[in-house]
């Protein structure tokens, strides 16, 4: 793929993705500035499962790629991908069992101020439905249809931002009763849509061989730990920081959280275009790496561009998105920026692990983060409160970024010279 090729695909992504984030950021600036820190305090609990919950079975999507770009004799992409809609409507099925009881709970009427867990598991039952959406959006990013990938990903978030935005000029966003119901009827329809569609792509989904499904789970289990651990991580400080402050200081700290999240529009977008190649043709030849490489390193020039912009305008962009109620978030923001944007600059390479079989070390490596963060969130919380937290995150970014580095330098130095030293033969 040329650059100008490659380029032209990322600006799809990024102005679809891009989009539908932006949607999404709009809609909490309306809630934060509308109904006061406590109250979205309260709703970032139900935000994080809402957008962390369809990001673990998102490993099954990354798997049908893998595969779908390397088939084997006699095999069909349609084969691989009803086996990702099959694991997701299982998931999705655990997911409303497990939360029924709060669903029951929240619908009948019959709650006060809603615990973190009840926030939780109706975030958790209308994002389990947006898992859909990413198949079929996986689906259109393996044919290189960038564009109709990005078109999927931004129906929930433009009619959650309308339906968001009418009540708040109607005078009637007065809660987050509504809000919550909102958010849960249009990822339940948006679910319903997206399967509906897959269903007609893969047809009976019992058409697949018995080694199929062996070699899917094989790489698959591993793809999905690496998930759960690595998408986990960005939520843990507000999780453990619903233990010790109260839900208006969860307030100020998502406001600034969510700031650093723009990043990751950019991020998103390059991935979207990279992974396809990172699975593929990034490991064929040291040529090919190295271009790769380059191709990375233009796209994410715009990433370190943003951040640049950010840091030195946290106060006044806080001020003028959130209001003055929320200007204490510029402190956390700075410190969270410079773990996310080392983060994000290592996360494309991170998806050749995958590309050479060495999945269980992208895992080992999240799961090496996540703990350090969990015993630094214990450390430095209750002495630096909200700081505290932010640096956790932040110090935990970036000693994972420089082991993934280290430990992928070698292991594709290993690729390379193995390849260098094949002996063709007729059979080979």
């Amino acid at each position: 793929m040329s650059i100008k090729k490659h380029i032209s695909n990322y600006l799809a992504v990024f102005l679809g993705a891009g989009v539908a984030r932006l949607f999404l950021f709009m809609t909490s600036i309306i809630i934060a500035r509308n109904l006061g820190k406590e109250l979205y305090g309260q709703f970032s609990l139900f935000y994080i499962a809402f957008t962390i919950v369809p990001l673990f079975p998102m490993a099954f999507d990354t798997t049908y790629i893998r595969y779908a770009k390397n088939l084997g004799q006699d095999e069909t992409k349609t084969e691989y991908l009803r086996i990702t809609v099959l694991l997701k409507i299982v998931y999705f099925l655990l997911i409303g069992f497990l939360a029924l009881p709060f669903i029951v709970e929240f619908f009948t009427g019959q709650h006060g101020e809603l615990s973190s867990l009840a926030l939780y598991s109706l975030g958790a039952v209308g994002g389990a439905a947006l898992g859909f959406s990413y198949t079929l959006s996986s689906h259109f990013q393996e044919q290189s249809r960038f564009m109709a990938s990005s078109l999927v990903e931004i129906v929930y978030c433009l009619l959650i931002f309308i339906g968001v935005g009418a009540m708040y000029l109607l005078g009637c966003l007065d809660g987050l009763s509504q809000v919550f119901t909102l958010f849960t009827l249009v990822s339940f329809g948006n679910g319903l849509v997206f399967l509906w569609l897959l269903l007609r792509i893969t047809g009976s989904l019992r058409l697949f061989q018995r080694q199929q499904v062996i070699a899917f789970v094989s790489l698959g289990k591993w793809v999905f730990f690496t998930g759960l651990v690595l998408y986990l991580f960005p939520r843990l400080d507000v999780m453990i920081l619903s233990n010790y402050v109260s839900y208006a200081d969860i307030g100020t700290y998502a406001a600034a959280n969510s700031l650093v999240m723009l990043l990751s529009l950019v991020s998103r977008s390059i991935n979207k275009v990279i992974l396809p190649k990172a699975m593929k043709e990034a490991i064929h030849s040291p040529g090919e790496f190295r271009k790769f490489t380059l191709e990375v390193l233009l796209a994410s020039s715009l990433i370190v561009l943003v951040s640049v912009g950010l840091f030195f305008g946290a106060k006044p962009a806080i001020q003028l998105i959130y209001g003055a109620e929320y200007v204490a978030s510029a402190s956390i923001f700075r410190i969270l920026l410079v773990g996310y944007l080392i983060s994000m600059l290592n996360l494309p390479y991170s998806f050749i692990f995958y590309a050479l079989a060495k999945a269980h070390l992208r895992f080992y490596l999240e799961c090496m983060k996540i703990i350090l963060a969990l015993v630094l969130l214990f450390i430095l919380i209750p002495l630096f409160g909200l700081v505290g937290a932010a640096w956790a995150i932040s110090i935990s970014m970036t000693v994972n970024a420089a082991c993934s580095y280290l430990i992928l330098r070698k292991n594709i130095a290993q690729h390379f010279s193995l390849q260098k030293n094949i002996i063709p033969t007729p059979s080979n």
